[in-house]
């Protein structure tokens, strides 16, 4: 079998505006991922931050092209670190999934050996985190899992933890594309186009279970959204943060946002930009 550290390769994708972040979430994945067996990257545009921690190393993987990286887009980001790394799958992370309980390594490892199984089967959404984000969860220890295979009525493209075959994602991707372009519309493209590859979502049990509960959402456009579960989380892990580096938000405000308050942040060329961008993935 091949080497646990090259056949899936953890991907923690952000941005160098999130930096205040990643001490929190690496210190938390430190904690509840002590089993970890795979390579760590960390995939931002130039902030470096190869840093030790008991069970894992990150390793920072800037955007190697000649070009302003600040000005690069997600997709273009990522599918250079697609073609950097030698691992057939990536497991993708965002940098607010803050862990709270173990990381069930030995069901991560059914799933790569059924995708081994079958060259179709393209990506696995660890959907149960957020299917049950209104109920009390029960992150049992248990070699049965509710594994379904999604139609084309579900989202093919999700920011769920998720694992991709790598050759898939490259595929799938479109340079221009936001991580948000590419969730709404790369899921718009794989049920317009009827992509052949098979797609699933393990329902229970959550495998990889962060904080993510109504009302906590832990960053929401660039703030911290402060809520008790997220609060207790970081004391009872003795994690200090300052939510002055960012800012703070209420689900009030952010459900008060409207499209129009959003457009006031970008010029009139950057709409003409974005519109154009949306035609383009389309195709």
């Amino acid at each position: 079998m091949l080497n646990k550290k090259k056949r899936c390769a953890v991907i923690i994708s952000s941005c160098d505006t999130y930096q205040d972040v990643w001490d929190p979430f690496f210190q938390l994945m430190d904690k509840y991922w002590e089993d970890i067996p795979y390579s760590v990257y960390l995939n931002t545009e130039s902030v470096k931050y190869d840093k030790s921690y008991a069970n894992f190393s990150v390793q920072t993987l800037n955007l190697k092209e000649k070009r302003n990286p600040n000005k690069t887009t997600w997709s273009r980001r990522m599918l250079d670190v697609l073609d950097r790394i030698e691992e057939e799958y990536v497991f993708i992370l965002i940098e607010d999934f803050f862990l709270r309980e173990r990381v069930q390594t030995e069901l991560i490892e059914t799933i790569l050996d059924q995708m081994d199984q079958d060259p179709l089967m393209s990506q696995v959404q660890f959907y149960g985190t957020r299917m049950n984000c209104d109920n009390e969860r029960k992150n049992t220890i248990t070699d049965v899992m509710d594994l379904q295979q999604i139609g084309d009525d579900k989202a093919k493209v999700c920011f769920v933890p998720v694992i991709w075959r790598k050759s898939v994602l490259k595929q799938w991707l479109r340079p221009h594309e936001t991580i948000w372009a590419f969730e709404s519309c790369g899921a718009k493209r794989a049920k317009r186009w009827k992509y052949k590859e098979k797609v699933y979502r393990v329902y229970s049990p959550s495998i990889f279970n962060y904080l993510w509960e109504k009302g906590c959402y832990c960053v929401v456009n660039g703030k911290w959204m402060l809520h008790p579960l997220l609060t207790d989380l970081f004391q009872s892990n003795n994690i200090e943060v300052d939510y002055n580096i960012r800012g703070t938000i209420t689900m009030e405000e952010w459900e008060a946002k409207t499209m129009k308050t959003i457009m006031k942040q970008y010029t009139f060329w950057q709409i003409i930009k974005k519109c154009f961008n949306r035609f383009r993935s389309l195709f």
